[in-house]
Order: C-alpha cells, then structure tokens, then sequence
C-alpha cells in the first residue's frame, strides 16, 4: 500500500475511505453496526464486519465483491499478502476461505469445539 489513503469505520452509519494527504472523501461504504474492518496490504480491499456479517468492497470502485453471513460472531479477518484470498475465522470455530478477486467461497469448515484461534 502507499499510504495515500485511510479507512474509517464507525459504529453507526457508512464506512469511509478518505485521502491521507488532505483526507477529502474518496468514497462511502455501506455498513451498520460495525465492529471491525481490515485493509487488505495492497489497500485496494476492505473488509467490514459486524457480529455476524462480512462485506468485502474493492476500495477504488467501491464496489461489494463479497457479502458473508457467519453462524457465530465474525472473529477475525485476513487478506493474503498478494490479496488473492481473504479468511474468515467466527466464535463458532468455523473457518471460511474466498477468493478476493473472483468472491467465490474456496473453503468452509469447522475446526473444532473451541471459540477462539489465530488466523495468520
């Protein structure tokens, strides 16, 4: 990423990708009730969660590419480091793999009988 831009997620209302030089609105990303967002490393993704809800936008366009509803609580978030694939880990133990560019879901499976584990 080069810096040029910065994310804002608020509690209430949309998300926003701002400049970071002057930090003029870029553009406005729906969301509610947010308890989290992660940037992918190159920036040209973010992904915006709430307790059961993921939603992926492609930050130039600000277009969804991917809208997720979890059994459990979205725990954790990861974009790859050539934001290929982005995961989901949720309080339920289950873990979910999708292709960032493509938005198909790769990989979906439970790991066991605990809430809480690392994605890295």
């Amino acid at each position: 990423a080069d810096a040029s831009r910065f994310a804002i997620a608020y509690a209430v209302g949309p998300a926003q990708l701002r400049d970071a030089v002057d930090g003029s609105l870029i553009v406005e990303l729906p969301s509610s009730d947010l308890s989290g967002l992660e940037v992918s490393p190159s920036g040209n993704f973010v992904a915006l969660f709430d307790s059961d809800v993921l939603r992926v936008f492609d930050t130039q366009a600000g277009v969804e590419l991917i809208s997720f509803f979890s059994n459990g609580f979205v725990d954790q978030v990861r974009f790859t480091n050539d934001d290929s694939y982005v995961a989901i880990s949720d309080t339920s133990g289950n873990v979910f793999l999708w292709d960032t560019f493509e938005g198909d879901l790769l990989l979906s499976r439970r790991l066991a009988d605990f809430t809480k584990f690392l994605l890295l």
